[in-house]
């Protein structure tokens, strides 16, 4: 399993394997299957949550910066972020705590499933997250930009697809009021983290369980 987490985590790289593909290429003959001409965007990132456990699980290591970004200290005394897919690749054998905890390792083993897509307005709203200093939270992204979000989903996504009006989580997303802001998603423990990742786990399963019902 541990052989599994590393090379999602991979992924993108520049010595990843070649046959890992992306969650959307994974997934794109189902939507065709479907007849469903939708953008699809990753729901939660491997590389964020993974980061997030660091945190939680390993919390004397890092420290907020001024940006109120996790950072560690390097061997050169320079600051840098944890949020760096080589940091995490090359110290991964050291992690033993965060990658042996269950929920983690379903997380990475449900990593390509359908319901960790979710629709997006095009490369623009992809973008947008990935550079939102958010660790590519749904929640908070989905939160922050309410208007935006209900006017592409009401006008476009169910004009054109009204089957798609029972997936209740983009609406979840806007609506919850539990992960409204990054310092959100910096848990005090390993519990809460533990609890996070059962509950984007969950979400996952609800979900690939209503795209295979369509």
């Amino acid at each position: 399993m541990n052989n599994l987490i590393k090379n999602v985590l991979d992924y993108k790289n520049e010595f990843h394997d070649e046959k890992w593909i992306s969650v959307e290429d994974y997934n794109k003959d189902f939507f065709k299957s479907k007849e469903l001409d939708i953008y699809t965007d990753v729901l939660y990132s491997a590389l964020s949550l993974y980061v997030l456990g660091l945190y939680a699980c390993y919390k004397d290591n890092y420290y907020l910066n001024n940006d109120g970004l996790i950072c560690y200290k390097g061997k050169d005394g320079e600051e840098y972020l944890i949020y760096n897919r080589r940091y995490v690749l090359e110290n991964f054998e050291k992690f033993t705590e965060l990658n042996q905890i269950e929920c983690v390792k379903k997380f990475f083993d449900n990593y390509y499933e359908l319901g960790n897509l979710i629709y997006v307005d095009g490369f623009r709203m992809n973008n947008e997250r990935g550079i939102a200093n958010i660790y590519d939270s749904p929640e908070i992204y989905f939160h922050n930009n309410k208007e935006k979000t209900l006017d592409f989903l009401n006008n476009n996504i169910y004009n054109e697809y009204p089957q798609l009006k029972s997936d209740i989580y983009p609406i979840h997303f806007i609506t919850q009021n539990k992960i409204t802001s990054v310092k959100d998603l910096y848990f005090d423990t390993k519990e809460d983290y533990i609890d996070y990742v059962n509950y984007v786990n969950d979400i996952i399963t609800k979900r690939t369980e209503f795209y295979k019902s369509l």
